[in-house]
């Protein structure tokens, strides 16, 4: 063996063995050494041009390690604080690469988890607010609100103070201008604490009754079940609120009195609300208490009645009945029920609602 092959089996000892000394140093990321070959893959048949080739490819690869090393060091620095130079290794460093796991994504808290403790939670709500119909009855009407912090008997009242009802029958008996601060229960004991600019010792142009009965849709559009009820105004106990007294607490009325006067309208409609859009077939669903529970209905349309008939509710309690109108044309129309008085045959204790089929 001349010198020039000695020089040559020298030469490959020699990157061998800086090769596996590197490689034992460093992790290379998969599929480098791959690249590297495929470059280097190229070569011919003479020593001369393979050692060439050889000498290549072992800088490329030491270049590459470098590079890998240097990359995944500064990486590794950048997300610890530490400098590249004094990174310790670790064995998870030493690792196969395809065997270390990711570091979790960090995902968005949810909306409620942001808040901070003041901000109100918020969620949309239907609740039922009272009104004054027929001058001496409650009626009802359910109202889609907004409700912050489970407060839903606050945000009844402020939808009874700000808006009027949806059916221009029924009337709210209060002034305008009122605004609602506060409602606090203890034990059996509910205060409702308003404020505004006006008299609200006045009667509002309400008969005592009609005042009673505002002030009673009040206390149930605050969810009052039970116990006594107090108003405060800007600040100060009430003692004449629409013109009525109430030095003394008052308390929730219910539906009938003993003397089978009702404070409950004796006739409505419950499964409509005026405006509301259905679609067909339509029932209406009337609750009622009247004489020998006997209701009667109609169904007009442009002015002109196109069905009618009755159901039977029931009288001294209030009982639902359905009167099945059937599959409508899309259209506006009106259902009224109603009592027949038995002296003169005139319409008592009326209710409509105009609607539209879809």
């Amino acid at each position: 063996m001349n010198s020039y092959d000695d020089d040559v089996r020298r030469t490959e000892e020699l990157l061998a063995r800086a090769l596996s000394e590197e490689a034992a140093e460093v992790d290379p990321r998969p599929g480098a050494l791959q690249q590297i070959q495929r470059r280097t893959a190229r070569t011919s048949r003479s020593r001369t041009p393979w050692l060439m080739g050889a000498l290549g490819a072992a800088v490329a690869t030491a270049a590459v390690i470098t590079a890998v090393v240097v990359i995944g060091d500064t990486n590794d620095a950048a997300s610890n604080g530490t400098p590249a130079a004094t990174q310790p290794t670790s064995p998870a460093d030493t690792a196969p690469a395809t065997e270390q796991q990711p570091s979790p994504t960090p995902t968005s808290p949810s909306p409620s988890s942001t808040s901070s403790p003041s901000a109100p939670q918020t969620v949309e709500s239907t609740e039922t607010v009272y009104y004054v119909g027929q001058g001496t009855y409650l009626f009802s009407e359910p109202h889609a609100m907004t409700v912050f912090d489970g407060k839903r008997a606050e945000a009844a009242v402020t939808e009874f103070l700000s808006f009027g009802p949806l059916d221009p029958d029924y009337a709210r008996g209060w002034p305008d201008g009122l605004k609602l601060d506060s409602i606090t229960t203890e034990r059996d004991a509910t205060t409702i604490s308003l404020r505004g600019r006006v008299d609200l010792a006045d009667a509002n142009g309400l008969n005592r009754r009609a005042a009673e009965v505002a002030i009673q849709a009040m206390i149930r559009t605050a969810q009052v079940e039970s116990g006594i009820v107090s108003f405060v105004y800007n600040g100060e106990p009430v003692t004449t609120l629409l013109g009525v007294d109430v030095s003394e607490p008052v308390t929730r009325e219910p539906d009938q009195g003993v003397d089978f006067t009702p404070l409950r309208a004796p006739l409505s409609i419950d499964s409509l609300v005026e405006g509301w859009s259905v679609s067909s077939p339509v029932t209406v669903t009337v609750s009622g208490n009247v004489f020998e529970g006997n209701v009667n209905w109609e169904l007009v349309r442009d002015g002109r009645v196109l069905d009618e008939g009755y159901v039977t509710t029931a009288f001294t309690v209030w009982r639902e009945a359905d009167a099945k109108l059937g599959r409508l044309e899309p259209g506006t129309y009106t259902f009224t029920a109603f009592e027949v008085s038995m002296e003169d045959g005139s319409r008592l204790n009326v209710d409509d609602k105009t609607f539209t089929v879809s």
